[in-house]
């Protein structure tokens, strides 16, 4: 069912959004954690992740087409998961920053690898509503994130928005693993 392969692309979507945006709204309270730590050094915490992921996107796509896409997407998802898990109990920002960048690493390799189980299930004719419909879920998670990221922090503390990815992996690696179809690219070939 083409659908089921949508639903899983568009929830590790939704993670990925969500994550980013609800980061921004537990900074102040991240600076508070850590009050020996310049702004400047804690800035990493929002920007290492945006940087990793671009670095490695292209690369996370060519892993998955070499490889497989669902294995690539669903080890993504492990390390997405970890990493979340890791930056949410982070002793300090040095170990925060360098769990971040472990959580992009897995957002490189989930990305490109649900875009392309998703466009693989789909004929050409029906592609464009299977990416608008992972492009809104998106846009819905960016913006829902800010409120949520408030809620959640205001209830449990700067490190539950971290956490709060941590459910959402676990949901994408349990479903993956259920209706994911592996396929590689026929055309490519080596590293």
């Amino acid at each position: 069912d083409p659908f089921s392969q949508v639903g899983g692309g568009v929830t590790a979507g939704f993670a990925g959004a969500l994550d980013l945006s609800v980061i921004f709204v537990a900074f102040p309270d991240i600076e508070d954690a850590f009050p020996d730590a310049s702004t400047a050094l804690l800035s990493w915490v929002l920007t290492i992740y945006g940087i990793v992921i671009a670095a490695l996107l292209v690369p996370g796509g060519r892993l998955a087409d070499l490889y497989g896409r669902r294995r690539v997407f669903l080890t993504g998802v492990v390390i997405f998961g970890l990493g979340a898990l890791a930056s949410g109990a982070a002793p300090s920002p040095g170990v925060l920053i360098a769990t971040r960048a472990l959580q992009a690493c897995g957002g490189a390799l989930m990305t490109p690898a649900a875009m392309a189980l998703v466009l693989r299930e789909f004929p050409p004719e029906r592609r464009a509503m299977a990416i608008g419909t992972w492009g809104a879920v998106g846009g819905v998670a960016a913006a829902t994130g800010p409120s949520l990221g408030a809620l959640v922090v205001g209830l449990g503390g700067w490190r539950w928005a971290f956490w709060l990815s941590v459910p959402l992996a676990l949901i994408v690696l349990v479903w993956g693993r259920k209706v994911l179809v592996e396929s590689v690219d026929p055309d490519v070939d080596g590293l």
